[in-house]
């Protein structure tokens, strides 16, 4: 089975998530509460074999802790390492996120 692969962008109060195929076509975006029960459920409400992606920063341990039994692979990256995610503040970085764990 293929993953999808789902990009995230943490903030205080919102996730904004990508959710592409394998083959990097974009199937849904989302904006979550950053809450462990919105998140499970949305998380839950995906079928098949999940890879999720996010960058480094405040929120990272804590959701790296409540996705790893959830989901088969998370990384959080740093964007500081990736020129392709200088922008990471601007609206869609999540897209570019999306395809970076493949």
């Amino acid at each position: 089975m293929t993953p999808s692969i789902l990009g995230w962008m943490l903030h205080q109060a919102t996730i904004s998530v990508a959710v592409r195929d394998s083959r990097g076509n974009l199937g849904m975006e989302a904006i979550l509460e950053t809450k462990a029960d919105t998140i499970l459920e949305f998380i839950h409400g995906l079928r098949g074999s999940l890879w999720v992606t996010f960058e480094e920063g405040t929120w990272a341990a804590w959701l790296h802790d409540l996705l790893l039994p959830q989901v088969t692979r998370v990384v959080a990256c740093d964007p500081r390492k990736n020129a392709l995610l200088k922008f990471e503040s601007s609206p869609g970085a999540n897209l570019i996120l999306s395809p970076s764990i493949s």
